[in-house]
Parts: C-alpha cells; structure tokens; sequence
C-alpha cells in the first residue's frame, strides 16, 4: 500500500502543489492533470492498493479544482481503463487474454498511452478552459 501511495497519490500531491506555488506566484491562469484510474471506482480484485491510491488521486484533483478555480488555476483527472504499456503486459501478453479485455471495452480496444495523451493535451489547452 506504501508504494502505491507514495508512486501515485505523493508524487501527485507533491508535484500539485509546487505547480500552484509557481502558479499563483507568477499570477498565471494554469491547468493541471492528474491521472486516475477506473479501478478507483469500478472494483477490480486484488487491486485494493492501486484503487485506494488512485481514488486517493481523484479527491486531490476534485478538491484542488474547487480551491484553485478562483485562482484562474484548473485542475482535471483522467480516469484511463486498461491501457496496453509495460506495466500492462502481464495482463496483455497472451493473445486469448488481451482479446478477451478488448472485447470487454465499449471501443472493442485496450487503451494506448496516445489516447490518455491526447485527451490531457486537451485538457491543458486553452480550449478547454471552462
């Protein structure tokens, strides 16, 4: 549980708060994203560590966007499902086994790091500033 705290939910808090310190030092309208992850809410066995940690994540986000909005200061979460990477091809790496998670998607694919890349791109535009 450590790890998964300190990996995901520090490392976000940390990183959060200096990026506002610089922020509202230089008066500056800022977006930040964090990253979540579905298994917060949607119960996956054996991963009670990485959902607390990760819902962990979204109350930072939620909360953050509440304090900072009057500071021209955004803060959004990006709740990714499985998505194909390294750390995922425990999971992906059978052919039947990534079939089978891929069907399980509404999109009928795993993730990729360019859509979660995309979709924060957006976020941290200006097109996304209300």
């Amino acid at each position: 549980l450590k790890q998964a705290l300190d990996a995901n939910f520090f490392s976000a808090w940390n990183a959060l708060r200096l990026f506002v310190q610089q922020a509202v030092h230089h008066k500056v309208h800022a977006s930040a994203v964090l990253i979540g992850s579905v298994a917060a809410t949607a119960g996956f066995p054996n991963h009670e560590a990485i959902a607390s940690a990760k819902a962990a994540v979204a109350a930072l986000a939620q909360s953050a966007a509440a304090t900072y909005a009057d500071r021209n200061i955004r803060v959004n979460c990006i709740h990714p499902g499985l998505t194909s990477s390294a750390m995922s091809s425990r999971l992906t790496s059978a052919p039947t086994v990534a079939e089978r998670l891929a069907k399980a998607n509404p999109l009928g694919r795993l993730g990729q790091g360019d859509d979660t890349a995309a979709l924060a791109e957006f976020l941290l535009s200006p097109a996304a500033s209300w």
